[in-house]
């Protein structure tokens, strides 16, 4: 197997991912989900994103830096939206953690390109 100059930031996209996903399952079932619509909807589109920039970067596609532009900017308002409700829901906290890494990783391969 070849080393992918992203894998780093690609293995991360897909824990985001993953982590997004179990965010959003566990917002679903909250007793105030209307309260958590919004973080609903940004785990989602998140979960969504950061798979399709872990793809984009793992087949070196020529979009792969403009699409982990996106990647960040849809894991930093997600974080955000996590932070409202770390307090009081462990998988807010944990999610807004992971789309900060996340962030962190593809400003760096951004900056790196």
């Amino acid at each position: 197997m070849i080393y992918n100059q992203f894998q780093e930031c690609i293995d991360v996209c897909m824990e985001c991912a993953s982590i997004c996903s179990q965010t959003t399952s566990a917002c679903i079932t909250s007793f105030n989900i209307k309260e958590l619509r919004r973080c609903i909807q940004l785990t989602t589109d998140c979960a969504d994103v950061c798979t399709v920039a872990a793809e984009l970067m793992s087949r070196n596609s020529e979009f792969a830096e403009r699409f982990s532009q996106l990647c960040i900017k849809t894991c930093h308002a997600c974080a955000a939206e996590c932070d409202r409700f770390a307090s009081m829901n462990e998988f807010c906290k944990l999610c807004a953690e992971a789309c900060r890494f996340c962030a962190f990783k593809c400003e760096e391969i951004s900056v790196a390109a």
